[in-house]
């Protein structure tokens, strides 16, 4: 039996060089599609949690409100894979609104193009709807200005009441409405904010300007606050300084009326019990006095007893110098009036009387060659109305006798009475004028030398009264 011989076996030096390990490109690989095959588990994961999460948020049409799932995921601080699941839900939720707006777009976009192709081909009914691209763009324009109108508050009443005044003034059709509303009903308040912005900043020269605030704007916001809070601060002020006005005027009102109150009081006692005269009494007040003897205090202006001089003192003081001026012009008035009124007694002897005298002297020298009687007349009624009346009215001061007013009455008309009668008035008058001159002129004396004061004394008793005690 033949034996065989094993194939030896040798070490084979040409072999060697060519061995070759593992390398690190094959390490490399080996680990990213460990890691490969990790990420797949972790998204496998994600997607079981992101499934769940989705089925809880499936409304009964089939609608996925994506908003509440990230706000599950985000209000979840524990959530598994939030970060990923966050940004895979954020991305989701951008392509369902960038959907959406293409969708409606598109929509829009169909349409205007196939207005566009009617009124090209002239197919469209002028009767209908006009001229379809000239629609379509009123259209499109009407819609974007509706939706404009949410572009800060995101409120889709607002968008659907545009919209439905859009359709009854015609600029849209009750389908687009329709259309329209269907896409509002999907959309949430800050989707149709975001879509309503990005027609205001695709329609504006200056887009920021529209929907935020500029600096110059919020300078100018700053400086409004701060000026409204001055003019409030002005107006509290305002009100304060008037309401203290009002107070001091108030209370300068009650005094004036109790001033005004008193001297209407001594004006009316006075009226009804005529003073014989004014005088001051040993108090150094000044007094009303009365045929018997007794006297009632004068109240000046500001409704105070008038003092015109302190007890005992000789000097004259700024009232008394007054009344003493005062005097002196009514001795100068009565004089003046006495020579008036015995200037008339002569006229009147020639002058014509009764009625009409004045009228017949008039006519008679508008005719020519004047009469010495009516020359007279003339000069009668120009002497006692131009001279002796004003003359006798300063004479008898502000408070004249009933006797005084009624001879100043009479005087007015005298020119055309009876002889007879009107120099009895001129007598009359000539009297009740001396009468006052020699009073004045026996009271400026007593002025002048101090007795007036001292005599005072003696004329008004010490028993006397005031009216407002």
């Amino acid at each position: 039996m033949a034996t065989h011989n094993p194939i030896p076996t040798y070490f084979n030096p040409e072999i060697a060089p060519s061995y070759k390990g593992t390398s690190f490109e094959e390490i490399a690989n080996s680990y990213n599609n460990g890691q490969q095959f990790s990420n797949q588990i972790q998204q496998q994961q994600q997607q079981g949690i992101l499934a769940q999460l989705l089925a809880k948020n499936t409304g009964s049409n089939g609608s996925v409100n994506l908003d509440n799932v990230l706000q599950t995921v985000q209000s979840n601080p524990n959530q598994s894979y939030q970060p990923e699941m966050i940004n895979t839900l954020s991305g989701l939720i951008q392509q369902k609104r960038a959907a959406e707006m293409k969708a409606q777009q598109d929509s829009i976009k169909f349409d205007a193009d196939t207005n566009k192709t009617y009124a090209e081909t002239g197919k469209i009914k002028q009767e209908g709807l006009g001229k379809g691209l000239e629609n379509s763009e009123k259209k499109f324009g009407a819609l974007n200005q509706v939706w404009q109108s949410a572009a800060l508050t995101g409120n889709k009443s607002n968008v659907l009441l545009g919209l439905n005044g859009a359709v009854k003034a015609g600029l849209i059709e009750p389908d687009a409405f329709d259309q329209q509303r269907q896409i509002i009903d999907l959309m949430t308040p800050e989707e149709i904010k975001s879509y309503a912005s990005g027609i205001s900043f695709g329609g504006a020269k200056d887009p920021a300007g529209i929907l935020y605030q500029t600096a110059n704007n919020a300078a100018d916001n700053t400086t409004s606050s701060a000026n409204n809070v001055r003019t409030t601060n002005a107006s509290i002020y305002g009100t304060n300084v008037g309401a203290d006005t009002a107070d001091k005027n108030r209370a300068q009102q009650g005094q004036q009326f109790e001033q005004d109150y008193a001297l209407n009081q001594q004006k009316a006692y006075f009226e009804q019990n005529k003073p014989i005269d004014f005088q001051t009494g040993n108090d150094g007040y000044q007094y009303a006095v009365y045929a018997n003897g007794k006297g009632v205090r004068v109240l000046g202006g500001d409704g105070q007893p008038i003092k015109v001089q302190a007890k005992g003192n000789g000097a004259m003081s700024a009232t008394a110098q007054k009344e003493l001026f005062e005097t002196a012009d009514a001795v100068t008035a009565g004089t003046n009036a006495i020579l008036n009124l015995q200037d008339a007694l002569k006229y009147s002897a020639k002058a014509y009387d009764g009625l009409g005298a004045k009228q017949r002297a008039s006519a008679r020298g508008m005719l020519g060659g004047g009469s010495e009687e009516a020359t007279a007349t003339a000069m009668l009624d120009n002497i006692v109305t131009g001279n002796a009346l004003e003359m006798l009215k300063a004479t008898f001061g502000g408070a004249p006798t009933e006797g005084e007013r009624a001879i100043l009455l009479q005087l007015q008309g005298s020119a055309n009475m009876p002889r007879t009668q009107r120099e009895a008035i001129y007598t009359r008058a000539l009297q009740m004028a001396d009468a006052r001159v020699k009073s004045n002129q026996g009271k400026a004396e007593s002025l002048r030398n101090g007795s007036f004061f001292r005599s005072s004394v003696q004329a008004v008793p010490q028993n006397t009264f005031n009216l407002f005690d």
